[in-house]
């Protein structure tokens, strides 16, 4: 690189760098364009363990107002065993659990495409994935 490349290039960063800092200063946000939230109303298959033991449930999301009601099944078409209401922050999901025998618990899961991850409880002492 010759000496007048080396200078334009030292010149072009110089503008470069005093452009950054007058939008800094004038308060422009870069940040980057937000992205839709993920859609998670549907049914799902839910998977994990409960102190120890395999089990598989369905979960039926939908929409109420600005909430979510939640129904798991242990069959995909009975009646549901527990059913909750929950609301949204971002990528988590909480919800509040009422069982058919009137137990409480909250389950908490971490969104992302076509998948929820997540902990829950029945108000027994038990932590359950």
């Amino acid at each position: 690189m010759n000496i007048s490349t080396w200078n334009e290039t030292i010149r072009r960063l110089c503008l470069a760098a005093l452009f950054a800092i007058a939008l800094t200063f004038a308060g422009v946000n870069f940040a980057l364009p937000a992205t839709a939230p993920t859609d998670i109303l549907g049914e799902y298959i839910c998977s994990g363990s409960q102190q120890g033991d395999a089990y598989t449930m369905y979960l039926k999301v939908e929409a109420y107002g600005e909430t979510y009601q939640l129904a798991w099944r242990k069959e995909q078409d009975a009646d549901p065993n527990l059913v909750g209401l929950g609301v949204r922050d971002k990528d988590v999901l909480a919800a509040a659990l009422l069982s058919q025998n009137g137990g409480m618990g909250t389950a908490l899961y971490r969104i992302s495409p076509k998948r929820l991850d997540g902990t829950w409880t029945r108000g027994d002492g038990h932590a359950d994935t």
